[in-house]
């Protein structure tokens, strides 16, 4: 029998080529299929259709094999999410199969805190002034740090131990077309996470040269007593409470200079412009400008908070008038 080779150009009959197996899509419209159509017209002639041969299989000779390695496994990894009852639950298993040694396994768990830890590492952090350097200057120190630290505890890369999961656990036609291609699939995983490396390891570089030594220094004893706080996930979250303080921080400095107006005018500004303020304190923490209004008694003055929209978590600041 002739081997073909995956790269070779290879002719079948249409009506012995059966759909993908695993094409997650049951309902195809009209308008997508016919610029699929159009799509291939243009570039079949340059790249051809990837096809399988699974003759015997209970297909037809020939099957549809994914033209994106990347999104092929992506699918893969879904299923198997999905058989083994969601992320989390996929991310522990992960967890005891790679991980070797006691703590924390970064590379697949993510990791809980309480409120009264974070609130005790943001409130250092803020009056260290590290707050208005939260967005990238600590994350790209701190995914370096935790990938070092995480690194000794398993045997492999992250792109082996995904490949031989999947080799693992991918079962029927999936199983054999997942083989057929598995060095096309282990290069495009290998090039996405190499690129996420890329990308970590130059934030790392800019966050060391734009951080104060004094604020490294904090930012990594931090790190050492309080791992799963000082998280890329956990600085998510403590990021929004930067914001929040921040936040109200300025709120409190447009409300003294308000009184001082009133007291200067007898009456509260029409507007905020009118105080002149440093452009910063025209915003809130969260990048929104601050809204105030005029009443008969009273001026407000307030933030819509981190959704930009007016709700129960808004900073209100209410100045009565004389």
């Amino acid at each position: 029998m002739k081997q073909h080779r995956l790269n070779d150009l290879t002719t079948a009959p249409v009506d012995k080529i059966d759909p993908s197996p695993f094409q997650s899509r049951t309902v195809m419209h009209a308008e997508t299929i016919e610029e699929l159509a159009a799509s291939l017209s243009r570039r079949l002639l340059l790249f051809g259709v990837p096809l399988a041969l699974l003759g015997g299989l209970g297909v037809g000779a020939w099957v549809l094999i994914p033209g994106d390695p990347l999104r092929f496994q992506g699918e893969l990894w879904k299923a198997l999410e999905k058989r083994h009852g969601g992320e989390e639950a996929l991310s522990k298993i992960l967890a005891r199969r790679f991980h070797r040694g006691g703590g924390w396994c970064w590379r697949y768990q993510s990791p809980t805190w309480t409120e009264e830890e974070r609130d005790q590492v943001a409130d250092r952090l803020f009056e260290a002034g590290v707050a208005q350097e939260m967005s990238g200057d600590v994350y790209g120190l701190v995914e370096k740090w935790t990938a070092a630290a995480d690194e000794r505890h398993h045997s492999a890369s992250r792109v082996e131990e995904r490949m031989q999961f999947l080799s693992e656990n991918v079962r029927g036609v999936e199983r054999l077309v997942f083989r057929l291609n598995e060095g096309r699939i282990r290069r495009a995983v290998s090039d996405f996470l190499g690129e996420l490396e890329a990308r970590r390891e130059a934030m790392a570089r800019r966050s060391s040269a734009r951080l104060s030594p004094r604020h490294r220094r904090l930012v990594r004893s931090l790190w050492q007593e309080h791992p799963k706080v000082m998280s890329p996930s956990g600085l998510f979250g403590m990021e929004l409470s930067f914001k929040r303080r921040i936040t109200v921080q300025r709120l409190d400095r447009v409300v003294a200079a308000i009184k001082a107006w009133i007291v200067e005018h007898g009456a509260p500004p029409k507007s905020l412009a009118a105080l002149a303020l440093e452009d910063p304190l025209n915003y809130d923490g969260y990048g929104v400008r601050l809204r105030y209004a005029v009443g008969e008694r009273a001026v407000t003055v307030f933030s819509t908070g981190f959704d930009g929209m007016p709700s129960k978590d808004d900073l209100v600041r209410r100045i009565d008038v004389p």
